[in-house]
């Protein structure tokens, strides 16, 4: 890893760290990012459905602290630097961040991340499931018991860390079913019915104890900067 690399994943590890230790900083409104996230979200011509939030904003303005440029989709800038792209591939598909740096008018490493919000005690994943190499930023809230104020918390992971091996064969036993029963739309046509068959799967947030987070924290650094390198 060369030093430029090197910089750029300290500077993406500095990010997490400060959400990590300061989960309530997820929690603001901040509405200059707001402001700018929405317009850049304009000159895209995305609909009102891909609305900016709230979270997504408060980690863009921490990944811009530490020295990342809010960069146009599909632009490479000319200037040596680190840049992020938002919503990359719109809010639908994978990924809310992707994080690259730039050489001489090239794009070299990349890294997705995701962001996820909940006041209850389940994560939303819709129609998808947890990409593997995919870096998860999860604010969350957690009852402390009767009576007692709920305390913010960030669980930061790769999506190969997050789930249970058990609960991953379960999700693609279902996605065979998923994947055979769309096929069968082309090989039984309906007259006028359009029909495609999705999850609205959601995950606990219970399994995120203070060792499980510590550990998953660590071990998306060590992935990020491999002490071998």
């Amino acid at each position: 890893m060369n030093a430029k690399q090197t910089q750029f994943k300290n500077a993406i590890v500095e990010s997490l760290k400060f959400m990590k230790q300061n989960p309530e900083y997820l929690e603001r409104n901040p509405n200059e990012l707001l402001s700018k996230l929405k317009d850049y979200m304009k000159t895209k011509g995305q609909s009102s459905a891909n609305e900016v939030k709230a979270h997504e904003a408060c980690i863009a303005e921490v990944f811009e602290t530490n020295g990342f440029k809010l960069s146009p989709r599909k632009v490479i800038p000319k200037e040596d630097g680190n840049y992020y792209w938002y919503q990359p591939d719109g809010s639908q598909r994978c990924g809310d961040f992707l994080l690259f740096w730039v050489l001489k008018g090239e794009k070299q490493s990349e890294i997705i991340v995701d962001a996820k919000h909940t006041n209850s005690e389940s994560i939303y994943l819709n129609d998808g499931w947890f990409n593997e190499d995919t870096i998860y930023i999860v604010s969350y809230t957690k009852s402390m018991g009767r009576g007692i104020t709920k305390r913010n918390l960030c669980l930061i992971g790769l999506g190969k860390d997050i789930p249970t091996e058990h609960d991953s064969e379960i999700m693609e036993f279902y996605n065979t079913i998923k994947r055979e029963m769309n096929q069968k739309r082309k090989d039984k046509k309906p007259d006028y019915l359009s029909v495609y068959i999705r999850f609205a799967n959601q995950y606990s947030t219970k399994q995120f104890t203070d060792d499980y987070t510590e550990n998953r924290f660590n071990k998306t650094v060590s992935w990020l900067l491999p002490s071998d390198e």
